[in-house]
């Protein structure tokens, strides 16, 4: 397909199309900023450990034990080192880490004149050590940790990586705090990544300086060791939004030009209309509804409706819900199975990202994301993960997370959704070779029917119901 774009009067972004005929010509547009971020609200909750040992410079377990125990010996070598496992089930995936806190209980200490005595925490990588059987030799009894000169024995100490947080912990008894938030945002983002926390001696020191902690199992349960997590549950109403995006747009359609939203009727075509659906699943009754008449050609929208101003946000990473309704007897394009339903440039100028029901006649739709104008050509990306029909007659809702490429590397990433189940994931894009890519340009319902000619058999319409959109840099 030969899509091209139409220059724009200053001051207006344009809307790319599929083919001839798929122009408009808009005037007298503004730039809005989208509404003010939703508030959010912030959920902490204590996680106990579901296992807790210390590993010493031996063959022994040591997790039935009451404490954990940091200790030095010889001079400047670890001799032990704590291990601790959490279940980060409690927290909802997708939620937002504002800040994790591990708390141990000092519980006594060296009579050396040393005041303090230095303790690391590490995330464990390379290893999922089984706590109830670890030693300072073997991660699970049975295996080895991998082999290094640090200590008497390995005790983990090639299986972690560097120290999230450094405190200097004193002779005064009581819980002493270590920031792992880092280390919690990962595990939250890959489960798969959970084995563990380490806590370290302190290499610095001469033998027999030491800093024993309560464990698990200690008797006083006040003073057993717990994680404190702060955290922002995912919104419900944007299931699949990522972590840590400000709301750009929220369009209930309640008025044809609400928060700056600009509409237009293409010629040939027919007005974009506000209808009331009582079975729209967001903004009920009120929803958008363009018509396809009989005598409509294939190749452009009936209208439009767009929003500009989003390239002002440089965000590299958009996130897009909105729900699509196709009447029942809706009839795929016949010569190019295209059936576009929305778009948004990078750039605010090449390439263009447009979603699209895609089908033949009355035969089978699925969702597509095709990219336009890319280094690597014109890109349909097919689901990929799971193959659903996109159903005549039925609200269908999509969920689109797009991400920038950098520069002329292949790290752009395209994902989305299907009434919540995630059908298409694709990496390595290069969208764009420009120095800083941004999604730019315009956002818009742009329900652009086929390519050139042909025209529906019968009457046919499209509906949306809310759009959303929010956005990163």
């Amino acid at each position: 397909m030969n899509l091209h774009r139409v220059v724009p009067l200053v001051g207006v972004f344009a809307v790319v199309g599929s083919c001839q005929g798929d122009q408009r010509t808009v005037t007298g547009v503004s730039r809005t900023a989208g509404p003010a971020a939703a508030v959010t609200v912030e959920s902490t909750t204590d996680i106990s450990p579901t296992a807790d040992t210390h590993i010493n410079v031996d063959a022994v377990n040591y997790s039935p034990d009451a404490e954990l125990h940091l200790y030095t010996w010889p001079n400047f070598q670890i001799a032990n080192a704590v291990l601790m496992k959490f279940d980060l089930a409690s927290i909802p995936p997708g939620s937002s880490i504002t800040s994790a806190t591990l708390n141990l209980y000092l519980t006594s200490w060296d009579a050396t004149a040393d005041p303090t005595y230095t303790v690391t925490a590490h995330t464990i990588v390379n290893k999922n050590p089984t706590l109830s059987t670890a030693t300072g030799f073997k991660y699970d009894g049975v295996n080895g940790w991998t082999p290094n000169a640090c200590c008497q024995a390995p005790l983990a100490q090639s299986d972690i990586g560097p120290a999230v947080d450094t405190k200097s912990i004193n002779k005064t008894a009581g819980f002493k705090q270590w920031d792992v938030t880092s280390i919690i945002q990962g595990w939250l983002s890959n489960p798969s990544t959970n084995f563990g926390l380490l806590v370290n001696s302190d290499p610095s020191k001469l033998a027999d300086r030491w800093r024993f902690f309560s464990s698990k199992n200690h008797p006083t349960v006040g003073q057993r060791p717990y994680l404190t997590v702060v955290y922002t549950p995912p919104s419900a109403e944007w299931p699949n939004e990522p972590p840590g995006f400000t709301p750009y747009t929220e369009r209930p359609f309640d008025t044809l030009t609400e928060g700056g939203w600009g509409v237009q009727t293409q010629p040939g075509g027919s007005p974009m209309l506000l209808v009331s659906d009582p079975t729209a699943p967001r903004s009920s009754p009120s929803v958008g509804q363009v018509t396809y008449p009989v005598t409509f050609s294939g190749g452009d929208a009936p209208a439009v409706t767009w929003l500009g101003g989003l390239l002002d946000r440089g965000y590299r990473q958009l996130y897009l819900s909105f729900w699509v309704k196709l009447s029942s007897n809706w009839q795929g394009h016949p010569a190019s199975g295209v059936n576009k339903i929305g778009f948004v440039w990078m750039n605010d100028n090449n390439p263009v990202v447009y979603f699209s029901a895609q089908g033949v006649g009355d035969g089978p739709l699925r969702s597509e994301v095709r990219l336009s104008g890319t280094p690597d050509g014109e890109l349909n990306l097919t689901q990929n993960l799971a193959d659903p029909e996109f159903t005549r007659g039925q609200w269908h809702r999509w969920e689109v997370l797009l991400i920038a490429n950098t520069g002329a590397q292949a790290n752009g990433e395209a994902h989305w959704w299907i009434d919540g189940a995630k059908v298409g994931q694709y990496t390595s894009l290069r969208y764009d070779d420009s120095s800083a890519n941004v999604w730019g340009g315009e956002l818009s319902w742009f329900p652009i029917w086929g390519g050139v000619g042909e025209s529906p058999a019968q009457e046919m319409y499209m509906w949306m119901d809310h759009y959303y959109v929010s956005g990163k840099q």
